[in-house]
């Protein structure tokens, strides 16, 4: 392999980890990116969601709670990149 580092997609999930323990092989030598993908403004998102086709009104949440969402999942993406980043230095 050549060029920039080796791009790792990360999810948390088992699957995942293990694919990064049996990429050590490729992994060794070479610097790596390890890339979690989260979605900023769905706390927000949720906040807006129109009423379904069963004329059911949609949860109601306030704008500050919506903040908190957004937050609690870009926090979380920062600990599942910590915990890739981990593995694929373990690895």
């Amino acid at each position: 392999m050549r060029g920039g580092p080796l791009v790792i997609g990360f999810d948390g999930t088992s699957a995942s980890e293990q694919a990064i323990r049996e990429a050590g092989d490729l992994l060794h030598g070479h610097s790596a990116l390890v890339v979690v993908v989260w979605y900023r403004g769905v706390g927000f998102e949720v906040a807006t969601v129109p009423p379904g086709p069963i004329g059911l009104d949609p949860p109601i949440i306030d704008v500050h709670q919506a903040a908190q969402l957004d937050e609690a999942m870009f926090e979380h993406a920062q600990k599942l990149s910590q915990r890739g980043a981990q593995l694929a230095a373990d690895a």
